[in-house]
């Protein structure tokens, strides 16, 4: 019987690397003073996901060129989508990954449109108290 690291590479790499990221954010958060624990809270989720979604673009890039197993292309929506689009925006440039396909780019600016409008938002409510 074969476990699931075996049959996906692609899954092992991808845990690892959010670990990884985890473990990073988790110490800067930890650095920081006790007033600023939110802001810092939601920079954690921030560079965790980033860095891991940075991963995850930059492995599907190697795989495609390699021919092996493939990041599903929902897969690195939902890793943009709950947070690391600047780490997505960054490998995609970089990489060259993703930018001639269509559908894929109009999905991606939908999240970077809405998490704009959110994070305007955010700013406003808090700069209102």
């Amino acid at each position: 019987m074969t476990s699931i690291w075996r049959r996906s590479p692609v899954r092992l790499s991808l845990s690892l690397a959010l670990l990884f990221a985890a473990a990073l954010a988790g110490l800067f958060w930890y650095g920081l003073g006790e007033s600023s624990r939110w802001v810092a809270g939601v920079l954690c989720w921030l560079i965790a996901s980033s860095i891991t979604a940075f991963i995850a673009y930059g492995l599907d890039k190697k795989l495609s060129q390699a021919g092996g197993w493939r990041i599903p292309e929902s897969t690195l929506h939902v890793l943009a989508l709950i947070g690391g689009s600047i780490g997505a925006l960054i490998a995609m440039q970089l990489f060259r990954h993703k930018t001639a396909k269509g559908s894929f780019r109009i999905v991606f600016a939908v999240i970077l449109a809405a998490q704009t409008i959110a994070a305007v938002a955010l700013v406003v409510i808090w700069l209102r108290q």
